[in-house]
């Protein structure tokens, strides 16, 4: 099914039932970002613990950009 094919699907239902789809997408969507969060997090930890991540300040990363 196309995104098309599922917006013209969701705006086929009844009021309510749209906010509850945009409700509940949301909730998903919202989910799926904060699980992406922490698996960042977790990896950047990992990372940290082997010695392959180093701490920095913002001002080295700023410098490390303009560079």
């Amino acid at each position: 099914m196309t995104l098309d094919q599922i917006l013209d699907e969701a705006e086929a239902l009844p009021n309510e039932e749209l906010l509850m789809f945009n409700e509940i997408l949301s909730n998903r969507v919202r989910e799926k970002k904060r699980k992406e969060l922490i698996e960042t997090v977790e990896q950047s930890r990992k990372e940290y613990n082997e010695g392959k991540a180093r701490e920095t300040t913002v001002q080295d990363v700023m410098n490390e950009i303009m560079s």
